[in-house]
């Protein structure tokens, strides 16, 4: 089993490497959300996670969203790959800075770097788990916020009282 979950490991790692490639863009987005609100992305990601299952329940009861259901499973898995890549960049660029301060890593050297880090991490016995389920809530999290309009994210981050209102 052990064999098992490691090809099952490096095949998630391929396909977050070229989810990546193909949307670097949104990938980016996802980073500088996750840099720069990461509790506003767990916290997204938890909501996000917690509400796929009514969702999906909600379009089968409709019979007219049982095509969507697929749809959505897909919407989940791209936003997981493309949070999960935001991350290891966002790790890999970090370690990079650490090992060489002066220098600034490419972006697939940072991802290709992240990666190799927290598939590391995830190796560990007891908290391997946790890791893996931080990077997927977290992740899913910022890959939602990546799609939505940076001014939205920053009302809501500057709280419900927002800036202060003029008088009259």
């Amino acid at each position: 089993t052990r064999v098992r979950s490691s090809a099952a490991s490096d095949v998630y790692k391929r396909q977050v490497f070229f989810v990546f490639l193909l949307f670097p863009m949104r990938v980016r987005l996802a980073l500088e959300r996750v840099e720069r609100h990461p509790g506003l992305s767990a916290a997204v990601g938890t909501l996000a996670m917690v509400a796929v299952l009514p969702v999906a329940i909600l379009l089968v009861a409709s019979l007219i969203g049982l095509p969507l259901v697929i749809i959505e499973g897909a919407a989940v898995f791209a936003g997981i790959w493309i949070g999960h890549g935001a991350i290891a960049s966002l790790v890999g660029r970090r370690l990079y800075e650490l090992v060489q301060p002066r220098g600034t890593p490419s972006p697939l050297t940072a991802l290709i770097l992240g990666l190799i880090v927290i598939a590391a991490a995830e190796l560990v016995p007891v908290i391997g788990w946790a890791v893996t389920a931080l990077v997927w809530i977290v992740g899913l999290g910022a890959a939602v916020l990546a799609f939505l309009r940076t001014a939205a994210i920053e009302g809501y981050a500057l709280g419900i009282g927002g800036t202060p209102m003029k008088p009259g």
